[in-house]
């Protein structure tokens, strides 16, 4: 059985050869690992994250790329936000609103 097969069969409680993988992969998690290859030459993980917040789609790219790498047969993917302006301060981004700034 390929992933597809086995995650259709798991999910109609139909026996499998084994147990299928779909972890929840939070954004942090791909971010931290794969912030040193960032194009921007970002200094940590949290230009990395600032990067995903002002856009969206990288997020996906890094979360199916961990997913690819590890072997998992599925895995969630929650609808786009729209991207937002953030400042960081230190070791904080603060998120500004869109209409008041």
């Amino acid at each position: 059985m390929n992933s597809r097969e086995l995650m259709i069969a798991a999910m109609r409680r139909e026996p499998t050869e084994r147990i299928p993988t779909m972890p929840q992969i939070c954004h942090d998690l791909p971010v931290r690992i794969y912030a040193g290859e960032f194009p921007t030459g970002g200094r940590d993980w949290l230009d990395g994250l600032q990067r995903c917040i002002e856009d969206p789609a990288v997020i996906y790219d890094l979360v199916i790329r961990l997913v690819q790498q590890v072997g998992c047969d599925g895995l969630r993917l929650f609808i786009k936000p729209e991207p937002m302006r953030i400042v960081r301060n230190g070791d904080e981004l603060i998120v500004l609103d869109r209409e008041t700034g």
